[in-house]
């Protein structure tokens, strides 16, 4: 409670859709009395709730309707315009005499908390999330549309994914995994029944409460939990960029605020590595004052009153966060482990001829550029014959995939790092090249479309991944999978050959692991082992292996293609003509196949809406 004093007095209120904080300050900055109270937020609450709030924190801070203050600040989460700026007002009315009053909303608070003056870039994870950025009277904001329209990277955005993680589980295996007992621990049930119940009448701040069991179940090494942290807060970095964009890419400072960046450091480090990835120069720091001194600080800049004889005397927020000293857990991994999953031996002892140093190329880093080509050229030239050795393997995994495709079939790749890579890029390039659907060829990657682009530790470990891409395409007994791996022991993708088999999938095991031909796996119905040798730069499968899979890869789409009818002669009768480029193609072919002139062809191609086959049988 505030002492009774004649000097001037400052009052700042600062609320969210979890908590509301309060704060009494002297004109020379000093703290006298701060308070924290239940939610406030202007949409989610009437004027009387409002209005309650606020008495709480006055009482709370030893303030009456009496009491002359120079300036109250408000800044609510859901002030977004004049008619709310009234509601809040009407709420506050008569509770105290001020001077000046300067409402906002809780972003331009967490703005000048974070760094101390009305310039910079903020971004909110709490219960919600929005990123709001201001330099000299310009502002950009992303975000802050609701849990509905958006919240992503926030903790409910979280707490979603995750309690939908783990529901997807409990359906395929009829059990909860970490994440999802970590889910029940935090909700207080003990069943998916419960926990039904448990949802459907829970609240958003409720159920944004259950982000901290995705966050549990990250630290003990829960692979699909990390995925859910990484994927949301890629999507908050998404929006920082945007807003940078929208300020004309001035490099502002970026500060972070909210619960979820409080509660949970590592969070903080992720979203600071993906953000970096697209701006490496960017400062990301933790707010240097409370929410409420952040109203404070906004509302003195409002009003025009100069901060900086006070500024000094404010408290700081001193914590672990605050020093951005932040620290993730790992999974513990010891050597007995190691040895038991794979016998380790020195480089030149490897059992993998993929993990072979290469005696051809022993001196790579020394040689000039010139020599280094002509050394990779000579290495990748036998790559001709390595595939002459697995012709025979080639073509029955061809003839499953186009057997499939005649039954309406699909077919699906699986694999990790740049085996799943390997395969998304042939997927992808089955639609235009042959004009059919997108579910025709999939690409399943393990750690999700993310790991495209970023390395994303841990995930080719993960056996109920696959299964559980594989069950949520709904396959089935007319569809084929094709598992890459260089090694030939991705757990990833034997765990999905496994349930394919289970499923009654036609299946093949594409390596670069000749010492797995003497080894049938019984969930494989062909496999096919390259003798790749040792790669040019030890150890990486992204060379003359990858080259090698992706060449395979070439064969068992063009011409499983070609056997159901997609392509004449040697031409791609079935190529969407998507653009100019591709448009000048499809009128060659009609003149071509059709033996027409080049007005006719273009007529014809109108005609059957440039499709090519259409238009070569008019």
């Amino acid at each position: 409670m505030a002492k009774r004093t004649s000097q001037k007095l400052f009052l700042a209120i600062d609320g969210g859709a979890t908590k509301s904080r309060s704060v009494l300050i002297s004109e020379e900055g000093e703290v006298m009395a701060k308070f924290q109270s239940s939610a406030c937020n202007a949409v989610l609450l009437s004027e009387i709730e409002m209005t309650k709030v606020f008495k709480a924190h006055l009482k709370a801070l030893g303030l009456k309707p009496t009491t002359q203050v120079e300036l109250a600040s408000i800044c609510l989460a859901g002030v977004v315009n004049d008619k709310s700026k009234l509601k809040v007002k009407r709420a506050f009315r008569g509770l105290v005499k001020s001077k000046h009053l300067a409402i906002s909303s809780d972003l331009a608070s967490s703005l000048l908390a974070g760094h101390g003056k009305a310039e910079g870039i903020v971004t909110i994870s709490g219960t919600g999330s929005c990123v709001f950025a201001m330099s000299k009277h310009q502002k950009a904001k992303a975000g802050g549309w609701g849990h509905v329209m958006g919240d992503v990277g926030s903790a409910y955005h979280i707490a979603h994914q995750g309690l939908r993680r783990a529901v997807a589980d409990y359906d395929l295996y009829g059990k909860f995994d970490v994440l999802g007992k970590a889910v029940l621990q935090h909700a207080k049930v003990k069943t998916a029944e419960e926990l039904s119940v448990f949802v459907s009448h829970s609240s958003k701040a409720e159920l944004a409460r259950l982000s901290r069991a995705v966050f549990d179940a990250h630290r003990r090494g829960h692979q699909p939990s990390t995925l859910i942290l990484i994927a949301c807060a890629q999507a908050l970095a998404a929006n920082v960029l945007a807003v940078r964009r929208k300020m004309k890419g001035k490099s502002l400072p970026v500060s972070v605020a909210g619960g979820v960046f409080e509660a949970q450091p590592e969070y903080f480090q992720i979203f600071s590595e993906k953000l970096k990835i697209h701006w490496p120069d960017v400062v990301i720091t933790y707010p240097k004052f409370e929410a409420a001194i952040g109203a404070h600080l906004w509302g003195c800049f409002d009003a025009g009153i100069d901060v900086q004889g006070m500024l000094s005397k404010l408290p700081r927020v001193k914590s672990l966060q605050a020093s951005g000293k932040t620290t993730t857990k790992k999974k513990k991994v010891s050597l007995s482990h190691l040895e038991s999953v794979m016998p380790i031996r020195p480089a030149d002892e490897a059992t993998l001829p993929t993990e072979k140093p290469n005696p051809y190329t022993k001196n790579l880093s020394e040689v000039d550029i010139q020599e280094g080509v002509d050394l990779m050229i000579e290495q990748d030239a036998r790559l001709t014959k390595v595939l002459e050795e697995a012709r025979v393997e080639i073509s029955h995994a061809i003839h499953l995939i186009a057997d499939a495709f005649q039954e309406g079939g699909r077919l699906f790749y699986i694999g990790a790092g740049t085996s799943g890579r390997l395969g998304v890029l042939d997927a992808s390039e089955c639609p235009p090249t042959f004009s059919v659907s997108e579910s025709m060829v999939q690409g399943i990657i393990a750690g999700g479309s993310y790991a495209l682009r970023h390395p994303v530790e841990g995930a080719e470990d993960d056996r109920k991944d696959a299964p559980r891409e594989l069950s949520r395409r709904a396959l089935n007994e007319h569809d084929v999978v094709v598992g890459i791996a260089a090694s030939g022991r991705t757990p990833f993708v034997l765990s999905g050959l496994e349930y394919a088999h289970k499923k009654k999938a036609r299946t093949v095991l594409l390596t670069c692991n000749p010492g797995l031909r003497s080894r049938k796996n019984p969930n494989v119905e062909c496999e096919i082992h390259l003798n790749s040798g040792p790669e040019s730069l030890t150890g990486s499968t992204r060379l003359r292996s990858g080259t090698l899979c992706k060449m395979v890869l070439n064969m068992f789409t063009t011409l499983a293609m070609t056997k159901i009818g997609k392509v004449k002669g040697n031409y791609m009768i079935n190529v969407a003509a998507t653009n100019e480029k591709l448009q000048v193609r499809a009128i060659g072919l009609v003149m071509t196949l059709a033996e027409v002139g080049k007005e006719e062809a273009f007529s014809r191609l109108v005609k059957s809406d440039w499709n090519v086959r259409q238009a070569i049988e008019l």
